[in-house]
């Protein structure tokens, strides 16, 4: 390698680093997965291999921004008598403008072995939603975190994963399955994603309550829970406590 390679390789480097903490410093949106200690981590690489360091400073650069998801809702309602109106033109409401990426078709792909992918997001999901069953805050991430398919904890994973692959789900990746559609029922969308979820299509045995990895901002003591099922789906349920029991429910993988 010359000299003048290695000093383009330092510079580059120099860069990334000023890039980062300039970003920190303006608290601006993050740009990349992991944020600024997942660069700096990477970063980090240039003691050792420039190579390696320019690599991970392109990945960082080259990051899409997170498209936001439709809601699914496709109905509009009178302001004053909260009934359905069947012309949403001029309303403004989320049923008119339909903002957000359209769901692939089809929505989820059933993986044959013990797990289902949302084309949406690209996140693997646990086919069987009721296999981990109900524990607490701090169980359910160690469930999740030790799950594999060596240690399937009652999922029937054949799927080649090891124990880190799994999480528990945090709140967003929780409600990217969310749809806003129907009035009753759980609100996840079926395998095409034209319609809503009943039992296998895609998952089997979904709950109303689940927790996420998400700890309550004012409260830490307690966790974020997700609410599927009755007229509640789609909902936070906050203020839940650690230490009692939720349905659990793990996630692998994807573009979250």
């Amino acid at each position: 390698m010359t000299s003048r390679t290695i000093d383009l390789s330092l510079i580059v480097a120099l860069a990334g680093f000023i890039r980062l903490f300039f970003w920190a410093d303006l608290g601006a949106t993050q740009p990349f997965p992991g944020g600024l200690p997942k660069c700096q981590a990477d970063v980090a690489i240039c003691t050792t291999d420039l190579g390696a360091c320019e690599a991970e400073l392109t990945e960082c650069e080259e990051q899409p921004p997170a498209p936001v998801a439709q809601t699914g809702q496709e109905q509009c309602f009178d302001p004053n008598t909260d009934t359905m109106i069947e012309d949403c033109t001029g309303t403004g409401q989320d049923g008119e403008i339909q903002a957000g990426v359209v769901s692939p078709s089809p929505r989820f792909t059933n993986n044959q072995d013990g797990t289902v992918t949302d084309n949406l997001t690209g996140l693997i999901w646990l086919k069987d939603w009721g296999c981990l069953g109900m524990l607490s805050w701090e169980q359910a991430v160690s469930a999740a975190n030790e799950l594999s398919e060596a240690n399937p904890q009652g999922c029937n994973l054949t799927d080649d994963s090891v124990a880190g692959d799994w999480h528990l789900p945090n709140v967003k990746e929780l409600f990217s399955l969310s749809i806003w559609r129907f009035s009753s029922g759980v609100g996840i969308p079926n395998t095409a994603g034209t319609g809503q979820w009943t039992e296998g299509d895609p998952f089997n045995n979904v709950h109303s309550f689940y927790w996420s990895s998400t700890t309550q901002p004012d409260e830490t003591t307690s966790a974020l829970v997700a609410i599927f099922g009755n007229s509640n789906s789609g909902r936070i349920h906050s203020g839940d406590s650690k230490g009692i029991q939720r349905n659990v429910v793990a996630v692998r993988g994807g573009s979250f």
